[in-house]
């Protein structure tokens, strides 16, 4: 529930931020919003260590607030840039230009990049929870944040294989094709 709720404040400060910059005009206020969207993850591992300290057993929101939290620091910062080039668009009415079309290493560019990105994230998932035990009461949470530690591992392996290994296994046959990058998903879309 705990991250539900952060989840939930991340997207109202970003959105409350759009708003306020390109429809309200005050970009001071904006960027006030804006610098408030780290303070949720501050104050979910506040929220995970109070639940810890406090006994209560460890939840799936326990064990996955390092991962939030690092997920947040490492592509925040660019969902973030992605919502406000499409309010800005949105505000101005202009249309977007297109997207030039992408060669195949500046895809592979791209992918490792988000690889490297992941990888970063969950290196600081895995230093949150070790983190957490320590602040953990009963061996059973240390426990059970301990086999959380490890399970994002697994990911960086599916990123690498669904990113840069697909292109390199499928790749665009020779064909320039237009890319399209999602940052909120970082997914790519081949038009």
């Amino acid at each position: 529930m705990i991250i539900i709720i952060a989840e939930a404040l991340f997207w109202v400060l970003v959105v409350a931020g759009m708003v306020v910059r390109y429809w309200l005009r005050m970009p001071t206020l904006s960027k006030f919003l804006l610098l408030a969207v780290p303070l949720v993850d501050v104050a979910l591992v506040i929220a995970v260590i109070a639940e810890l300290r406090a006994g209560r057993p460890v939840g799936l929101e326990h064990q996955l607030a390092g991962l939030y939290l690092g997920i947040s620091l490492i592509l925040g910062p660019g969902i973030i840039r992605w919502c406000d080039e499409k309010a800005r668009s949105l505000s101005s009415r202009e249309k977007a230009s297109p997207r030039p079309h992408a060669t195949f290493s500046e895809k592979m560019r791209h992918e490792l990049v988000f690889l490297a990105q992941w990888s970063v994230a969950v290196g600081i998932a895995f230093l949150i929870n070790q983190g957490l035990m320590y602040a953990a009461v009963h061996e059973s949470q240390r426990e059970a944040l301990s086999q959380a530690s490890s399970m994002p591992l697994g990911s960086i392996l599916v990123v690498a294989f669904f990113g840069p290994g697909w292109l390199l296994l499928f790749g665009d046959n020779g064909k320039q094709q237009r890319l399209t990058v999602d940052i909120s998903t970082t997914a790519i879309f081949v038009a």
